[in-house]
């Protein structure tokens, strides 16, 4: 419970500690909010379409792999991304890919496998990327969740589903990582 407190704190320590000008918390929100910006603004112009992909990567890609301790990253990315909303149970387990956003559509082209708990289409990577895994410590109800952070190399499944104003497949969710 202490964690979430902390963590900001963390954040803002760190962010002092690299020299960062400004408000610390203003400068991550704008590195992030750079991050989604620069690939939402591709492709067609459809706002469900750009309404979803800035979703997706908001879930789910860090492109950037901005450097956090374990026990502070995916508890500072989970609340400012809006993973869950208030009074939601807690993910056991969630993922972040560093990888861009072409490379993740590209992914819904591979061959289909079965999903799991998804009814869209699911596709695996051929290739191994780095992935961090969220695991839930503690926690049942959201903001009161706590994680650990894993960096991995494995290979990424997510399912992809047509969207009515897409001519293609469309990335929706990381559905797990695998050897």
């Amino acid at each position: 419970m202490i964690l979430p407190l902390l963590g900001i704190h963390l954040l803002l320590l760190l962010l002092f500690h690299h020299g960062l000008a400004g408000n610390p918390l203003s400068v991550t929100k704008e590195l992030l909010a750079e991050q989604l910006e620069q690939h939402v603004n591709r492709g067609p112009r459809s706002a469900n379409w750009a309404y979803k992909k800035r979703r997706f990567l908001e879930k789910f890609v860090d492109e950037l792999e901005i450097s956090l301790p374990p026990d502070v990253y995916c508890n500072i990315f989970i609340r400012s991304r809006k993973i869950m909303v208030s009074s939601s149970p807690c993910k056991k387990e969630h993922y972040f890919v560093h990888t861009s956003w072409d490379n993740l559509q590209q992914l819904c082209k591979n061959k289909k496998i079965p999903c799991k708990n998804s009814k869209n289409s699911c596709y695996q990577s051929t290739k191994y990327m780095d992935v961090t895994v969220c695991q839930l410590l503690e926690g049942e109800l959201f903001p009161y969740c706590e994680y650990t952070s894993v960096k991995k190399r494995k290979k990424v499944v997510i399912s992809c589903k047509k969207l009515r104003d897409a001519t293609s497949l469309f990335p929706d969710s990381v559905e797990a990582v695998v050897d």
